[in-house]
């Protein structure tokens, strides 16, 4: 009798330590629960005057109404204003191919170097839709054409990647960094080889990018090449220079 009480004793304990447990679950479930409601009662519920500016000066670089962007500048309307990605007009126009809203947020002070939440930046985003007479105006005001994003890539991997030859041109005259590497040790030339542009792999080579450099993964942009089947490319990058 005394060895079945303790035998039941035990299994009490256990199974307390069982709904404490799943007490817990549900008390962090609980609270998780409630910090999502908060949050999405900040981004839906009531704006101040100044977060109202922001939404309908983003919204109309967005859309390129540049009148719109006009008048609400010169309604004191913060032309450095940021949604809650850290966005900006200039990277909304720019990113849009809105030239003229571009020109606009420029002469009203708009900075080029502004960083979103990943470190993209107005000049990354034209390059990325491929805007070059914005990507120009950018690069005319000091846009840094060496920024960052979160990963290591730059707006020179961006043009390599999407296969814009004259935009990379126009972003290595300007002193764009051809052996700049991403948190994986890839460069704009091991880009250019997966993606098999031959045109973009030769401009590169000629700026000075090292054919030899290694990824996190020991690869370099001819192995790169291979494994894509891009037979021409491989044959450029193992060319003996001078």
């Amino acid at each position: 009798m005394q060895a079945f009480v303790r035998t039941l004793g035990v299994v009490v304990g256990v199974l307390g330590v069982v709904v404490g447990v799943f007490c817990a679950w549900g008390e962090t479930d609980q609270a998780a629960a409630a910090q999502g409601r908060a949050a999405r009662a900040r981004d839906t519920g009531p704006k101040t005057k100044t977060q109202q500016d922001a939404v309908a000066l983003l919204d109309a670089a967005w859309n390129g109404r540049t009148e719109t962007v006009r008048a609400l500048l010169d309604r004191g309307v913060n032309v450095n204003a940021r949604d809650p990605g850290l966005r900006t007009a200039l990277m909304a126009a720019a990113g849009n191919g809105h030239h003229d809203t571009v020109q606009v947020l420029l002469a009203q002070g708009a900075d080029v170097q502004a960083r979103d939440e990943y470190g993209g930046t107005a000049l990354m985003n034209a390059v990325v839709n491929g805007y070059q007479n914005i990507i120009q105006a950018l690069l005319d005001r000091g846009a840094d054409v060496n920024a960052t994003r979160s990963g290591g890539d730059t707006a020179l991997m961006d043009a390599v990647w999407n296969g814009r030859l004259p935009i990379v041109q126009a972003l290595l005259s300007a002193g764009a960094d051809v052996n700049a590497r991403t948190l994986d040790g890839d460069t704009a030339l091991m880009l250019a080889a997966r993606t098999g542009h031959a045109g973009i792999v030769q401009a590169l080579l000629l700026t000075g990018s090292d054919a030899a450099a290694t990824n996190r993964y020991g690869e370099t942009a001819s192995m790169l090449a291979a494994e894509e089947g891009h037979l021409d490319i491989v044959r450029m990058l193992l060319k003996p220079r001078k």
